[in-house]
């Protein structure tokens, strides 16, 4: 017997409803599997974002959340690594240290990437009506050229190397290896 596409979609419908829709919904949107993380509240600031996201390409019923997740996720690399290299010859390893001492405390937010210059001053203390005064300045303001893409890019290459932190040579070969050809400090 010849399976026609719609016994295909009613067969994926019944498998998804009887096996981990409602695992999957929790998994992906719903109830995080430990809410207790301290990341847990940035991971619920990407609720707003991730929802629309998976709702355009659920609704189909042809794919699962779980599978439009990881759909998403490697668009997003896609993305992001196609970006790194508009980075190059942007920043000093001295400014990238800086910038790492940032987001030490873990993942950040979209809202803290967007203000990623603030961010900086504000670790540091320093107002933001003084920084130009500061060592900070040119960091800041090379910050406020970046495209939110771009924004997204190097704080993603951060963490990643910062999480990677002993196992590398260096900054300046940890940066390469995504393709960020770094500046020589000056």
């Amino acid at each position: 017997m010849e399976n026609t596409v719609s016994d295909i979609k009613d067969a994926r419908k019944l498998k998804v409803s009887t096996q981990s829709e409602e695992h999957t919904n929790n998994m992906i949107l719903g109830r995080l599997p430990n809410d207790d993380s301290i990341y847990s509240s940035v991971i619920e600031s990407y609720r707003p974002l991730a929802r629309p996201y998976v709702d355009a390409h659920a609704k189909n019923k042809f794919l699962t959340e779980a599978e439009v997740a990881l759909f998403g996720i490697g668009r997003l690399e896609w993305l992001v690594s196609s970006t790194y290299s508009e980075l190059s010859d942007k920043f000093t390893e001295s400014e990238l240290l800086t910038l790492m001492n940032c987001i030490i405390g873990g993942p950040l937010s979209i809202q803290q990437i967007d203000a990623l210059p603030s961010l900086i001053l504000e670790n540091y203390g320093i107002e933001v009506d003084d920084y130009e005064s500061t060592p900070f300045a040119p960091l800041v303001n090379k910050i406020c050229r970046l495209t939110p893409l771009q924004r997204l890019a190097l704080v993603d290459a951060a963490e990643r190397i910062f999480h990677d932190l002993g196992r590398t040579d260096s900054l300046q070969s940890s940066f390469t290896h995504y393709g960020i050809k770094l500046l020589s400090n000056k």
